[in-house]
C-alpha cells in the first residue's frame, strides 16, 4: 500500500514496524476499487452468491476484473470462497466476520450517494424506495 504516512504517531505498545498509515488509507486499501464495495454489498445482502450471480449483478465488470477483485477481497480476509467439487464447478462467496464489519461503512456510503444523487445528476431509480423506507423506519439496513 503506497500513500500518506503520518510520522510521530507511534505508541509504545505498537508491535508493527514500518511506516504509519492513515486509517482511511487502510480501509480504502482493502475495499477500494471500482467493484469491491458493490461485491461486498451484494454478497452481504444475499448472504451467499455464486460467481454467475455476481456477474449478473455487477454486469459492467469484465469476467477478468470481477475475478481479480474477488481474489483481492478473499486475500484481504473480507470474503470466503467455497469451492464444491462437482461438474460443472460450483463456487460460492460469502462474507467473513471482517467483511461483515464493513457493512456500516457501505450503508453510510449508500446514504450519502442517495442524498447527493441529484447534485451529480444521477437517478437512483428502484433504490429510492429502499432509501425512503430505511429513512422512515430509522433502520440501518
Amino acid at each position: 500500500m503506497v500513500g500518506l504516512e503520518t510520522k510521530g504517531t507511534e505508541t509504545a505498545d505498537e508491535s508493527i514496524d514500518g511506516p504509519i498509515f492513515c486509517p482511511v488509507e487502510i480501509t480504502l486499501g482493502v475495499m477500494g476499487g471500482k467493484y469491491k464495495p458493490l461485491l461486498l454489498y451484494y454478497i452481504e445482502a444475499n448472504e451467499v452468491l455464486r460467481f454467475g450471480q455476481l456477474r449478473h449483478l455487477v454486469s459492467s465488470a469484465s469476467k477478468k476484473m470481477l475475478t481479480q477483485q474477488l481474489r483481492e477481497l478473499e486475500a484481504d480476509g473480507l470474503i470466503r470462497r467455497k469451492v464444491y467439487k462437482v461438474v460443472p464447478p460450483k463456487v460460492e462467496y460469502s462474507l467473513t466476520e471482517r467483511g461483515k464489519s464493513l457493512q456500516p461503512v457501505l450503508r453510510e456510503m449508500g446514504r450519502w450517494g442517495a442524498s447527493h444523487a441529484r447534485y451529480y445528476r444521477k437517478s437512483i431509480g428502484h433504490w429510492q424506495h429502499k432509501v425512503d423506507s430505511e429513512l422512515a423506519s430509522g433502520c440501518s439496513r
